[in-house]
């Protein structure tokens, strides 16, 4: 059962890295933005159907980590995450069911990322120019960011289930997209900075500004009056909470992608 789980998430990612390649080199000026809502197609097998014959609610989670796979591919993160020898590690997970999957069918899984996690520690004031990577960072350190994935039908049309969960990027504290800490490190391990990762990718003002956009749209979908306010000099965690009740109350109402 690992191994087929390991050989499928191989599978999603090759094939992200590959439909990455043949864009690229079939149009060398296209752009793949990281920040843009990415669409995956995932199989849903046999083995996840329950004694019920429906797709076990712990499989949910496998689907979309599937995604996940697929779009940390297609847009280079997994090369970036290498390179830094940096580790995705999930911090918190909300899974919101609206409807029973069944197996032997393929489903649409969106995997979009609303927004970064200021780290929130004393000593991390904002940082501008440039680090040691060349990347600009003049924005506080991220410690967080948020995914959000929807489960729909190919066609657009069913809604199954959403998933909004907190992550982070564990990397070597000595490498320049460390966030600094306030006390004595203990270990070779600590946060990176996941906005400057992405600015990797799109440069620091783009990333930022597309998150923002992000969760403009998400309120826009969910009926809800956008006020980045309200996110503004408050402590993440109780931002975190509002996002999740928020979501949780207006996720059914969504008609589209």
């Amino acid at each position: 059962m690992v191994f087929l789980t390991l050989l499928r998430t191989a599978a999603y990612l090759i094939y992200g890295a590959y439909q990455r390649r043949r864009m690229l080199s079939t149009n060398p000026q296209a752009v793949i933005e990281p920040m843009k809502k990415h669409y995956t197609c995932v199989y849903a097998g046999i083995r996840m159907a329950d004694i019920f014959g429906h797709v076990n609610n712990s499989k949910y989670l496998e689907i979309c980590e599937l995604a996940r796979w697929h779009y940390g591919g297609y847009v280079g993160m997994v090369k970036i995450l290498w390179e830094l020898r940096a580790s995705f590690v999930v911090a918190s997970v909300n899974v919101q069911y609206v409807r029973e999957i069944l197996p032997c069918r393929r489903y649409l899984v969106t995997t979009e990322v609303l927004r970064f996690e200021d780290a929130g520690s004393s000593s991390d004031k904002p940082i501008s120019g440039k680090d040691e990577s060349g990347v600009a960072r003049n924005l506080p350190p991220a410690g967080r960011m948020v995914i959000m994935h929807e489960i729909w039908s190919m066609d657009k049309k069913t809604l199954y289930a959403g998933i909004l969960l907190r992550a982070a990027l564990v990397g070597d504290v000595k490498s320049p997209l460390a966030i600094p800490s306030g006390g004595k490190r203990r270990g070779r391990y600590g946060l990176l900075d996941c906005r400057a990762v992405y600015a990797a990718i799109r440069g620091a003002d783009g990333a930022n500004e597309l998150a923002n956009e992000n969760m403009r749209n998400f309120y826009n979908r969910l009926g809800f009056q956008p006020n980045h306010e309200d996110f503004n000099g408050d402590p993440w965690i109780e931002a975190s909470m509002r996002l999740e009740k928020e979501w949780r109350s207006k996720l059914q109402s969504v008609r589209e992608p």
